[in-house]
């Protein structure tokens, strides 16, 4: 079949030598257009490529009929966004076909849930045509009341890091500290700051601002998406906390599952849930952290907790092969 393949806003990145340190799904959207070639489809990509990726994927795409269109989340400033996001809109209103809207951020769901009147246009498009991909535990929340959907749209299990596990590797430790990459803000800055209170070795890739009291971190640049996998790998393990809406949504948050595909560990916030029972080492408090570092120092069991965690991960792919066939995939 052939597919187009449009963010809801932004660009796209497929090139190797991207720069951006957050945002792009790069990995992920490249495993995504290979499993779908790899089931026979064609994939055309209709959103203007990142300036590293111009070249590598014609732009404008050459108009036709498309069987299936694939809706990718994106940002969901309509102010900022606006050109974009009113492309996709129109796309939308004028395919015939099939649709999958492809979800990896609780944060980027709004548009879907229908809230606010520029928001709620893309959330009023959905019909019979559309098939919803979260990357969470679709069996913990009443998604259907919380997007604002008809009982009758299929919302399906999608988790996107079961498509990056081939030629994962267990990584030893090259710099015996924990590794945070990621925001720095609203609850997870408590958490950090609690963690460098604590003295716990630990560095700070930060994607955002840097708020006061985090400065007896040790705050570094963050790597470009591209670089990310080769970044962990050098970690005694990451610090994969996240903020509260992840926690209540039972989303699988990215961190986590990126570094376990770069050969790390993952320590966890115990009340997260999904990432628990996907195999992820939870915390509840300092101490408790400090414990899990300890054993993490033991090479062996460091590398059984990796391949406990990884084995998990790797076995979720069936419910990428469900979502796939029932949305005729």
């Amino acid at each position: 079949m052939l597919i187009g393949y449009k963010r809801y806003s932004g660009p796209i990145g497929v090139s190797t030598e991207e720069t951006a340190t957050r945002s792009l799904w790069l990995e992920k959207r490249l495993a995504l257009k290979a499993l779908l070639e790899r089931r026979g489809h064609q994939v055309v990509f209709l959103s203007p490529p990142t300036p590293p990726s111009r070249g590598l994927y014609p732009y404008p795409p050459v108009e036709q009929k498309f069987d299936v269109l694939f809706i990718e989340h994106g940002g969901t400033n309509y102010l900022f966004n606006k050109k974009e996001i009113d492309k996709t809109i129109a796309l939308i209103k004028n395919h015939t076909g099939r649709i999958v809207h492809i979800n990896d951020d609780p944060i980027l769901v709004p548009p879907l849930a229908g809230r606010g009147e520029e928001r709620g246009a893309f959330g009023q498009l959905v019909d019979a045509r559309w098939s919803i991909w979260l990357n969470a535990k679709v069996d913990k929340l009443d998604f259907h009341k919380a997007l604002h959907l008809d009982p009758s749209i299929p919302v399906l299990d999608f988790p996107v890091a079961s498509m990056l596990t081939e030629g994962a590797t267990y990584s030893e430790t090259k710099i015996p500290r924990l590794i945070y990459l990621g925001n720095c803000q609203d609850s997870r800055w408590k958490v950090l700051k609690q963690v460098v209170d604590a003295g716990i070795p630990l560095d700070i890739a930060a994607t955002t601002s840097v708020d006061e009291g985090l400065t007896g971190g040790n705050i570094i640049d963050p790597p470009g998406q591209s670089q990310r996998r080769a970044f962990y790998s050098q970690y005694l393990g990451c610090l994969a906390i996240t903020d509260k809406k992840h926690k209540k949504w039972q989303w699988r948050t990215g961190r986590a599952y990126h570094s376990l595909m770069a050969g790390i560990p993952s320590l966890v916030e115990a009340e997260h849930e999904a990432l628990i029972e996907d195999g992820f080492t939870p915390f509840s408090s300092i101490e408790e952290l400090q414990a899990r570092i300890q054993k993490l120092m033991n090479p062996d069991a460091r590398k059984a907790i990796w391949e406990w965690n990884y084995g998990i991960v790797r076995d979720h792919y069936s419910l990428i092969e469900t979502a796939m066939k029932a949305s005729g995939l």
